[in-house]
Parts: C-alpha cells; structure tokens; sequence
C-alpha cells in the first residue's frame, strides 16, 4: 500500500512538551511528523485537558504550542510550533495518541519543520 497523504507522516520518537489550555504544561513523546502535524503520546490528565471533548473535537477547542527537541537537529534549543488538535486516539488505559494539526508556520519554522520531518525521513524505525 502506498502512502496517499498530501504530507506523508515519518516515524519518530522525540521528547515533546505541549502547553495547552490555562498555559499548563504537560511532557509528551512525539510518534509521528509530517509537514502538515504531529502526533504524539500523552497520558489521560494531558488528553483530557487538551481535548476535554474526547474524541468530538471542534473549532473550538484551544490552540496548542508544542515544543519539539530532536536529538542531533541543528537548531539551538527547542522549536516551537503552534497548532491545534485535530484527534485522540485511546492505545491503553493510560496511553493517548494526540494528533495536532499546526497552524500556518511562517518561513523561517517551515524551514525548520522540513528540516524535523526530513531528519525523520532518515532515521531508522525503532
């Protein structure tokens, strides 16, 4: 089967930090990237409060920042990204797969972004 997405998502597995909602904090394991989003996994208090609608998700619902810090990129610290929550998806009783749409990267964070999904292009599985 061949991969049919505008923007194809790449393994990865990177530590993620996502600010939501009232600026609260939570850590996160990213799972996948492409151009266009993220997904990553978060435990039930991070699902809940980024998505208290559960899998009903809307307009509405708040926009996120996500802080992603790939070993050996060549950016200085972490990049920052703005996006919103497209999907959740229950894996377990404590693990959640969040799925973040982001939100119109201007150039210079498209750069960086191409350089992240193309970083994961290269890395092996696993």
């Amino acid at each position: 089967m061949s991969e049919q997405r505008l923007s194809p998502r790449f393994f990865c597995r990177w530590p993620v930090e996502i600010v939501g909602p009232e600026e609260r904090r939570f850590r996160a394991q990213a799972a996948d990237i492409s151009l266009t989003g993220m997904a990553m996994l978060v435990d039930r208090g991070a699902a809940a409060s980024l998505a208290p609608s559960g899998g009903l998700l809307n307009p509405r619902v708040p926009p996120v920042s996500v802080a992603v810090q790939a070993p050996g990129h060549a950016g200085v610290g972490k990049l920052h990204f703005e996006g919103r929550v497209r999907h959740v998806r229950r894996l377990s009783q404590e693990q959640y797969l969040i799925g973040i749409k982001f939100t119109d990267p201007d150039a210079s964070l498209q750069l960086e972004l191409q350089a992240l999904v193309e970083q994961a292009m290269r890395s092996p599985r696993g």
